[in-house]
């Protein structure tokens, strides 16, 4: 069986949270990786420079509901996405 890798970009709005309270909303990204039936084994996660402290925050948020997903963030300058 191929070991599922998902390349994503980090949705700024709907990712968003900081807090205890994010774990009360929908987002995406970490949806993804709780998925029973589709187990993430890598995300390639794409996010904006200015974004960072958020593409880390969804990686610790990941690995702690997700042990198996390994996370590498990809800084990309893109002035128009």
């Amino acid at each position: 069986m191929a070991t599922p890798v998902v390349f994503g970009f980090l949705g700024t709005t709907l990712n968003q949270g900081r807090g205890p309270r994010r774990w009360e909303y929908w987002r995406p990204t970490v949806a993804l990786c709780r998925q029973p039936d589709f187990i993430v084994k890598r995300l390639e996660l794409i996010h904006t420079p200015p974004h960072t402290a958020l593409a880390r925050l969804m990686a610790d948020d990941i690995a702690s509901i997700s042990s198996d997903t390994e996370v590498r963030l990809h800084a990309v300058d893109n002035p128009n996405p």
